[in-house]
């Protein structure tokens, strides 16, 4: 063990002791040294620095030095510097550090959990810059998020470059067993306060059927509009009554009106000029001579059928100038007899001239009535005028035809049957008086 032992006396020993060397007053217990062999100084004044070669200072209460007592580092302004050369161990911090809007520079990179992180690597390596990125991966959401876009445009806007992946997609995740329903909530804010308007929503179930809904919210409950469950049916409501759109396997039966809007544009259009086409794949049923493309049915469920009733299909023309007229109807008239079921076809009057109908309450409209038993119409019989040529040049005659020819009869006007062979003259007779 090496002793250093200062020299002793007694009062200030300047003047008396060499550079570096260290002195003691013994009576007043006070350490001194000089720096440059002419100057004492008093190590217990805090107002003094010592040992100015640099590896140690002291200024109690300057601006730069160490205080050994309270273990407190001091640096000060001027371009004071403070080196620090940890050990193996490293430098330590035991407490909360304040750099008193000061920077922290040349750092390194992070690579533990725990490890400060610069600006540059917040900025590039993996974080979503707040003017502008590309986000890659999923994105999961513990708790429900808001986000609000104020005085814009477009509240968000979504940009897809493949047309094989999903704009927007909503997973929930649900087991086979919780089959927990996917949804999109549309709201308003209304002065602050959220108003709940509808939402959009899917739901798997493990039994196959699954469901597609969309509701609005009133009040309480949603209230839906349209639900889907596949291989089952779909309910429709209007706000006052609920109708079903039975969507299985092979129909669809909707249980209240449809109306269908289709347009022209002009007589160029590449719109379909159909409002309704009903085409039926016969291909893998070939067998079949009678296909149904639309069926109409009066559904009195467990009431007695009511006799005389008809099932009509209407046809109507309109503009802004003219109320709705009827230009024509096909219409079927239930009979309980069954063998007087009829089917109708009726052309329409619009106009106070009765014209050439007769009979009952619709006599301005002309109809044609077929049944099981007869054929009736209450306007007159139009019969197809040929002339005896052409009568004979008729490629596809067949028997019980009925027509009339203008030069037939030796070259008078006649109606004429044919017998399947020959057109026979059915003689006029006299004018009716």
């Amino acid at each position: 063990m090496s002793i250093i032992k200062p020299k002793r006396g007694t009062g200030s020993p300047a003047g008396s002791i060499e550079t570096n060397e260290i002195a003691m007053d013994t009576a007043a217990k006070i350490l001194y040294v000089s720096t440059n062999g002419t100057d004492a100084v008093n190590l217990a004044d805090d107002t003094q620095t010592f040992l100015a070669s640099g590896l140690f200072t002291y200024s109690g209460s300057n601006a730069t030095g160490l205080n050994l007592g309270t273990n407190v580092i001091d640096v000060g302004s001027g371009g004071t510097r403070l080196d620090i050369t940890p050990g193996a161990g490293g430098m330590r911090i035991n407490a909360a550090p304040d750099m008193r809007t000061n920077k922290i520079t040349n750092m390194g990179d992070p690579t533990d959990a725990q490890d400060a992180a610069t600006k540059n690597y917040v900025d590039t390596a993996g974080g979503l810059p707040t003017t502008g990125g590309t986000m890659t991966g999923d994105l999961n959401i513990a708790e429900a998020v808001g986000v609000n876009f104020l005085d814009t445009q477009y509240n968000v806007e979504l940009h897809n470059v493949s047309s094989s992946q999903p704009t927007l997609a909503l997973r929930a995740m649900a087991t086979a067993a919780g089959e927990k329903k996917t949804s999109l909530l549309f709201q308003q804010d209304d002065a602050g306060s959220v108003i709940n308007q509808g939402f959009l929503g899917w739901r798997h179930r493990s039994s196959g059927n699954d469901e597609f809904e969309m509701s609005w919210i009133d009040t309480g409950a949603p209230k839906e509009f349209f639900k889907y469950v596949k291989n089952d049916t779909t309910t429709i409501t209007n706000g006052h009554y609920n109708g079903t759109l039975a969507l299985g396997e092979d129909k669809a039966e909707l249980s209240y009106r449809l109306d269908i809007n289709n347009g022209r544009t002009n007589s160029g259009s590449t719109l379909s000029p159909h409002a309704i086409r009903a085409n039926t794949d016969m291909s893998a049923d070939l067998g079949v001579t009678i296909a149904n493309s639309a069926t109409f049915n009066l559904d009195y469920g467990s009431q007695a059928l009511t006799n005389q009733v008809q099932n009509a299909i209407k046809f109507q023309i309109t503009n802004d100038a003219l109320s709705t007229d009827t230009v024509g109807q096909i219409s079927a008239t239930y009979n309980s007899d069954g063998k007087s079921n009829s089917l109708r076809i009726q052309g329409e009057n619009n106009t106070t001239d009765q014209g050439n109908s007769i009979g009952g309450d619709e006599a301005a409209n002309g109809r044609a009535e077929v049944s099981a038993v007869r054929f009736t119409t209450n306007v007159p019989y139009l019969v197809p005028e040929y002339t005896l040529a052409e009568a004979n040049a008729l490629p596809n005659k067949e028997t019980s035809m009925l027509i009339y020819v203008s030069n037939g009869n030796a070259g008078a006007k006649t109606l004429a049957v044919y017998d399947g062979s020959n057109w026979k003259v059915v003689a006029l007779g006299a004018t009716i008086s």
